[in-house]
């Protein structure tokens, strides 16, 4: 319902003149608070109406079991400061409300899911004002620590840290408790009712908490071992909080809050509720007073009685004089309650101009043009200053060009005494009729009947400026006009320290964001839980993770396992002091590789100066250590060179020799000193060659060669010496330092590399003797695994049959690989899927390559069949990923591409032995150094390699080429120098489906047995090791060397023969011709052939024929006998 204003003034004054009646002193200032309800209450003609909150019922949620907050009654009604400033300020601004209340933590999931609207109580944080903003605030609470009555009181709160806390749960001491780490130890409650009631049971050492509420449950509950300790914790504003951006809603909250402070509502509420916990004593006393001015009042009435005829002329008088009084006060009152209508509306304006208006000056100079519009003031100006006080901006209305003169002043940092004072006493200061109290201020002679109030612009302790305005005379003493415009000053310096607060930020933010990009330090930033928040590109360098893969993991995956308490020490040393510099440690590269690092650490703080993570700069002294160690090294290097080192004078006397030179001539540094070195001439070089070396030495040249020498114990070895003049800062030589390096075994070893070398030549035709070569490598091996098995590894044996047993292991090795390249190699086809394969295969190649190759997969998805011998496909695969991997030290791309393919005529025509039709292509590159042109033809051929000695064989490619020739296949290389390579091998594609495959059979745990054997194998030694092998585990072992001797034993045997075990390649005949011919006389004989090379007897083409047992020469006795075992068991 709207009222006009005339009307309701009317009605408020007809209640002022009642109240005279019976209180002419007081009933004006008692219904002041009335006054200037009606007076807000009624809005100017121009403003607009906050109809869409008018319309829509406002949600808003409070706490539960938070009392005086806020709770629920007897009656289960929402009550305590908080519902009632709620319904208040709902009424002042006809705001349609319902009001929730709920645990904590649902109202504040419940405000972020927009279920409600506000929150009626919420305790300010930097860090939650970034997801909700909030109202100025209403109330400043304190927090305190309860503790039973046997706990001491503590006087800080560093003597909470490691104790078991309890809070509730998402309350603002929870949050404080995570961000400063104080316990590791929390219990976290739904109210904090709970808290108390577990402390009470001896749960926990100390409740942190409210302190009003905390004192509330402790007396409601009779909770009386439980105390308040140590001193008042974590001050926080208490508050109205919307949403992020809702400022329309926030706005009209903070407006009815003005307006209800003003009525003196607020101070009832308060009044009303944080009286709670007064003691009942104070309210009994209350009583007695009433009681006295009650009497008091009755005697009054008694003897206004008495009295009453004999004063009824003088009371006419006096009431018909009050009138005329009242009438004037009438006029006065109305006046003073337009102005502070207007001084409202002026507050309602500011606040509503502050959450919309974005930019910082325009704000402040609307904030002036606002004040002189609402007709409140005369004048308005805001003075914005530095730390110091001096003037930064000034904003002003209402000034004419007459108070050039003043402005001017202001501008050069002269302020009046009146601002002066404010900023030192930091309160609000009135400077009444400034001419006459201040004749010599220019300021004065704009204040003719007016006076000037000037008001900090303060927040917290920070005070930003001053607001200075002009008001008529009597006005100048209002203490409620002095509190509505501190009110606007504070609302005022809140934008400014906001404003200031951003821009530090910003700012610290740039620089911040500068360094990271701009220096070449690693600076990485984590919070207090050790999560990294900022990773800078010369972090990445350092490290070699990029930042999307490491943000938000933990600052312990650069930190090696053992240093891990180092660092935590490390952490809570900058925890106390705020930084550390220069501490060097160890981290951990992507890779794995330890890096050496110097660090500075410095704690990281939130705007209210709160620890909040950690901001460390880390250099590698990888190059600085490594000078170290090659300081030091030269500095002990006389002492610890494996080289000779001597020093003698300039007529050739020993002066010093270090460890290596007796070492190896077995003289003493005692022996030698003293002496010429010709005491180790061996006589193999003649007088003119000493002569040349020693004319060389003195003329100031370096001389170079080798020596023949003799130790102290006649051997003779020869060294390659540097010998060098040493001269003193004038150019004198003043000694001669000889650098000599004992070359004897170096001279041998070129003697064994070019024995070596030709060994190499002749190893070339390994491949067509690998039949006889894998016969004796099978005794070597067979022999060997049997000794082993027989003897105890302590024995001293042992380890010397291990040794022997290896190089035949190797060596069987090395006669795969002829084999393979020879194409002599048998196989076992089949078809596959190459897709299938490399899937397979993934897992293998990433472990074999390491984390700085980036392994990429590219298969066609309806790629053809190929077949081929799944185990040398593997081998192809893993020679080209090793031969990547050493072309890529640094790390790069590793790609297997799958592609179906069709090479025509020109093609097949081009390359040697190639066909033209289907093909199922994989090709394989790297992003490695690539292949000089010049040797690209060579690198197939056996034993040709660019490593390193002792780092390949070079059978790696020419194994490759000939499985993939053996296979059928074509392979060819592409390569550029420091781009890569790319290998193509081309498989003929097979329209066949892939069989399923064969179930495996279950592992034998028994490999004796009973059966009868016929071993027919020409080579003595062997035919030796497989029956001495059978037979010592149970089988009827006969043998025979040719076909011939094959036939004699079968007719001597008493018995039918189980298993013929034969050779493939025999003299005069085969294997393969044996067998049939035992298999004419006993069709269910089980046949094994043997053997280290291929024939055409078993296979064609270097492929096995289906459905045949057969043994790879070398084997050992556990594969001789899981077969035989197994080919019997069928």
């Amino acid at each position: 319902m709207r009222i006009s204003q005339s009307v309701i003034i009317d009605y408020t004054i007809g209640k002022i003149r009642k109240q005279k009646s019976r209180e002419p002193t007081k009933g004006l200032f008692r219904m002041m608070p009335c006054l200037l309800l009606c007076a807000f209450l009624i809005p100017p003609t121009s403003a607009q109406e906050p109809s869409s909150f008018r319309q829509n019922k406002i949600i808003v949620g409070t706490e539960l079991d938070y009392p005086p907050y806020s709770f629920l009654d007897k009656n289960n009604h929402p009550a305590g400061l908080n519902i009632d400033l709620t319904l208040a300020i709902a009424e002042v601004m006809e705001l349609d409300v319902e009001i929730r209340i709920g645990p904590w933590n649902e109202i504040r999931d419940a405000l972020h899911s927009g279920e409600i609207d506000v929150i009626a109580g919420m305790y300010y944080s930097p860090e939650r004002d970034e997801q909700v903003d909030f109202s100025p605030p209403f109330a400043r609470i304190h927090h305190s620590a309860f503790a039973r009555d046997d706990t001491p009181d503590i006087q800080s709160e560093e003597e909470l840290r490691g104790k078991t806390l309890i809070v509730m749960r998402g309350d603002i001491m929870h949050d404080d408790i995570m961000e400063k780490h104080l316990s590791n130890d929390l219990i976290v409650t739904d109210t904090q009712a709970q808290a108390l009631h577990l402390l009470a049971a001896g749960r926990g050492d100390f409740v942190l908490a409210a302190r009003l509420p905390g004192l509330f449950w402790i007396r409601t509950l009779h909770l009386r071992n439980l105390k308040c300790v140590g001193p008042l914790l974590h001050p926080s504003d208490y508050c109205f909080a919307v949403n992020e951006g809702n400022n329309a809603l926030l706005g009209h909250f903070v407006d009815g809050m003005s307006v209800v402070k003003t009525m003196g509502r607020f101070k009832e509420i308060t009044d009303q509720w944080l009286g709670v916990l007064e003691p009942w004593s104070i309210f009994k006393w209350e009583i007695i007073q009433y009681a006295v001015y009650a009497l008091l009042f009755a005697l009054l009435l008694a003897i206004a009685a008495t009295l009453w005829i004999r004063s009824l002329k003088r009371m006419v008088a006096a009431r018909t004089e009050a009138l005329d009084n009242e009438i004037r006060e009438h006029l006065h009152d109305k006046e003073r309650i337009e102005h502070l209508n207007r001084i409202l509306l002026a507050i309602r304006n500011v606040n509503q101009l502050i959450t919309k208006e974005k930019y910082p000056a325009r704000l402040l100079q609307k904030t002036c043009e606002l004040l002189i519009e609402t007709r409140g003031y005369y004048r308005s100006m805001i003075l914005v200053c530095d730390q110091e006080n001096n003037l930064r901006e000034m904003y002003s209305s209402g000034f004419n060009s007459d108070s050039e003169r003043m402005l001017a002043q202001l501008r050069a940092g002269k302020f009046p005494h009146c601002v002066q004072a404010c900023f030192s006493r930091q309160e609000v200061c009135v400077m009444e009729n400034p001419a006459i109290e201040c004749p010599d201020c220019v300021y004065s002679t704009l204040h003719e009947k007016s006076s000037s109030i000037s008001a900090p612009l303060q927040y917290n302790h920070d005070v930003y400026g001053a607001l200075v305005v002009t008001v008529p005379n009597r006005f100048a003493r209002d203490s409620q006009e002095h509190e509505l415009l501190r009110e606007i000053a504070d609302d005022v310096a809140f934008v400014l320290h906001s404003i200031q607060t951003q821009i530090r930020h910003e700012s610290l933010e740039k620089k911040f964001a500068d360094v990271m990009k701009t220096t070449s330090d690693a600076v990485i930033a984590s919070d207090l839980d050790g999560l990294i928040t900022a990773w800078n590109p010369g972090a990445e360098n350092l490290y070699g993770y990029p930042h999307e893969d490491i943000l938000g993991k933990s600052i312990r995956t650069l930190i090696p396992q053992q240093l891990h308490k180092q660092h935590a020490s490390m952490l809570e040393q900058v925890l106390k002091t705020g930084s550390i510099q220069g501490f060097e440690t160890e981290r951990i590269h992507r890779d794995g590789r330890s890096i050496p690092v110097e660090l500075t650490v410095n704690l990281q703080l939130d705007p209210q100066s709160r620890p909040i993570g950690y901001v460390g700069i880390q250099r590698d002294i990888t190059e600085r250590k490594l000078a170290e160690i090659e300081r030091e090294r030269l500095l002990s290097a006389i002492e610890q060179a494996a080289e000779i080192i001597v020093i003698t004078g300039v007529d050739g006397t020993i002066q010093y020799v270090n460890p290596a030179f007796e070492q190896i001539t077995g003289y003493s540094r005692q022996e030698v000193i003293g002496n010429n070195p010709r005491i180790l001439k061996s006589g193999k070089q003649d007088e003119v060659f000493y002569k040349n070396l020693w004319d060389t030495i003195v003329n100031g040249n370096i001389w170079q060669g080798r020596l023949i020498n003799k130790k102290k114990d006649g051997v003779l070895y020869t060294e390659e010496a540097t010998i060098s003049p040493v001269r003193d800062a004038s150019g004198v030589i003043v000694n001669f330092v000889a650098a000599k390096r004992d070359i004897t075994r170096e001279i041998q070893l070129e003697d064994q590399l070019r024995h070596s070398q030709k060994m190499e030549a002749i190893g070339a035709l390994a491949g067509g003797i690998a039949h006889d070569f894998n016969n004796m490598l099978m005794v070597i091996l067979g022999y060997g695994k049997m000794a082993l098995s027989q003897l105890p590894q302590d024995d001293p044996i042992y380890h010397d049959l291990r040794e022997i047993y290896k190089a035949g292991e190797r060596a069987a090795s090395l006669t795969n690989q002829l084999l393979a390249f020879s194409r002599k190699q048998i196989t076992q086809p089949e078809i596959m899927d190459l897709n299938r394969l490399l899937h397979d295969f993934e897992k293998m190649l990433r472990r074999m390559l390491g984390e700085d190759i980036d392994i990429r997969i590219i298969a066609q998805p309806d790629l053809g069949n190929i077949k081929a011998d799944p185990g040398q496909i593997d081998q192809v695969i893993m020679n080209l990923a090793v031969n990547a991997r050493d072309a890529m030290p640094q790390g790069g791309k590793f790609v297997l591409e799958t592609k179906n393919v069709e090479l025509d005529r020109d093609y097949a025509e081009s390359h040697l032995e190639v066909e033209s039709g289907k093909y199922v292509l994989l090709a394989c590159s790297d992003t490695g150094c690539g292949i000089a042109k010049d040797i690209q033809a060579k690198i197939f051929d056996p034993f040709f390699t660019t490593k390193k000695t002792g780092k390949g064989t070079g059978l790696g490619l020419s194994t490759v080429y000939g499985i993939v020739k053996q296979n059928g296949g074509n392979i060819t290389v592409y390569s550029e120098l420091d781009k890569g390579t790319t290998f193509k091998i081309y498989f003929p594609r097979i329209d066949e489906d892939i069989a399923d495959s064969p179930k495996e059979s279950a592992q034998m745990e028994n490999l004796q047995g009973s059966e009868t054997i016929l071993i027919v194998e020409d080579e003595k030694n062997v035919r030796r090791y497989v029956e001495k092998t059978l037979s010592l585990n149970g089988y009827s072992v006969f043998t025979a060397s040719c076909r011939d001797e094959a036939i004699i034993r079968c007719n001597e045997m008493q018995s039918p023969i189980d298993l013929l075990l034969t050779d493939v390649v025999l003299p005069q005949s085969s294997g393969k011709v044996i067998a049939d011919a035992l298999l004419q006389r006993q069709p269910n004989l089980k046949v094994i052939f043997m053997s280290g090379y291929t024939d055409n007897a078993i296979v064609h083409h270097n492929v096995l024929d289906e459905n045949v047992n057969f043994l790879q020469k070398p084997f050992t006795p556990d594969v001789l006998l899981k077969k035989v075992r197994s080919v019997l068991g069928r």
